[in-house]
């Protein structure tokens, strides 16, 4: 219980509904406080001391972030689940949402590697990171970006370059939920979608060779 109350104990009608009122704002009020400690943690993005686990034929090998990055000439990735490499939209254009924040930033390089096997938060500072395949994987330049953005703030014209099955609120909470009841295991479903989304415009410039 969030607190203790004192309430009259006889055996009165008003004892009765004294007594259930305040036991009912208790309860409005650990809800409430619950869902504030959801929404409040910020995941920490890109801050990972763990090396890049590649998947390369059939083997699972360690590489240095910084590696990576000079290897394909990027400034960071954006880790795309293998399911959806065949909704991409057919423009150059593409918009990707995450949830809460992204810390992706207008002028970098991205790629976009394909997750082989989900990472998950251990916290909200602290990532076991995924397997990825950069083979064939896009690479792109990031336009711009909106963070910590609520659902009852997106319009249509944020779902104009999203993926073809992510056109809509309803169809984005339902991926967002697939993606983040496993990599955010912590969180409840409520507590997942009060952390709202980051929204990056990107452009693709080229692809990795198979």
């Amino acid at each position: 219980m969030v607190g203790s109350y004192r309430v009259p104990l006889d055996d009165s009608p008003f004892s009765f509904l004294y007594s259930c009122h305040f036991l009912f704002h208790s309860l409005e009020l650990q809800n409430k406080l619950e869902l504030k400690i959801h929404m409040f943690p910020i995941i920490q993005r890109g801050l990972s001391e763990a090396p890049c686990l590649l998947s390369e034929q059939g083997c699972i090998i360690e590489n240095p972030w910084k590696e990576i990055h000079a290897k394909f000439g990027i400034d960071g990735v954006i880790r795309i689940h293998a399911k959806d490499y065949s909704y991409f939209p057919e423009d150059n254009l593409f918009t990707h949402f995450n949830v809460q924040i992204s810390q992706h930033v207008p002028g970098h390089i991205y790629a976009l590697p394909k997750i082989i096997t989900p990472g998950f938060f251990i916290s909200p500072e602290k990532e076991q990171p995924p397997i990825l395949d950069f083979s064939g994987c896009l690479i792109a330049r990031c336009l711009a970006v909106k963070e910590e953005v609520s659902y009852d703030a997106l319009t249509q014209k944020d779902f104009a370059y999203s993926f073809r099955h992510i056109q809509n609120v309803d169809e984005l909470q339902t991926e967002i939920l697939w993606r983040y009841t496993q990599s955010l295991p912590t969180l409840s479903r409520e507590g997942i979608l009060a952390l709202g989304v980051s929204i990056t415009h990107l452009e693709i410039i080229r692809r990795l060779n198979s």
